[in-house]
């Protein structure tokens, strides 16, 4: 495991474009968790979780986390929901102790609404009340994210270029 800059966070909070941003910046390279997945899989997210379900996906998740880390230089957007498997944290909590460091990206639940509504591939949110299922996922989660992170950056107000500066601020410290 090595250097790396991994970024956590609910759906809708910038993990993909803000890290982007950031390995450009950087010079590093930048991974983007589900893209992988879907990449190797030859399909959605979506389509995942409609065939094998969540815990088949968050199976997946994990194993394509260990491969991961396993490199250097890198920024790696996780999703969102990453940090709701034991092994995943567990992981995550390793890398730390080698260099990586672990930023959590959030907004507020209607910001984060906002942002994600009009998308067809967030399969968590096919519910009746996605707002409440936000605020719900969001408050189970928190714990995680909380554990897990170095340092929080709060994107609700920010645009990706000023969330992406907030993240470099913020490992510049390090």
């Amino acid at each position: 495991m090595g250097k790396n800059l991994t970024l956590i966070g609910f759906m809708g909070t910038g993990k993909t474009s803000v890290g982007y941003i950031c390995a450009e910046l950087l010079g590093w390279a930048f991974i983007d968790c589900d893209a992988q997945i879907e990449a190797a899989h030859q399909c959605t997210i979506t389509e995942i979780f409609r065939a094998h379900g969540e815990a088949y996906f968050r199976q997946l998740e994990t194993q394509h986390l260990a491969a991961v880390l396993e490199s250097s230089e890198q920024v790696i957007s996780t999703g969102g929901g990453i940090v709701t498997a034991e092994q995943s944290r567990s992981l995550l909590l390793k890398s730390k102790a080698s260099g990586n460091k672990v930023l959590w990206l959030k907004a507020h639940p209607e910001v984060i609404y906002e942002r994600v509504r009009s998308s067809q591939d967030r399969p968590l949110l096919k519910v009746a009340d996605p707002r409440a299922e936000i605020a719900r996922l969001l408050e189970q989660r928190q714990q995680w994210y909380e554990l897990l992170a170095d340092a929080v950056v709060d994107t609700s107000t920010l645009n990706l270029q000023q969330a992406a500066e907030a993240v470099l601020k913020i490992i510049g410290q390090w």
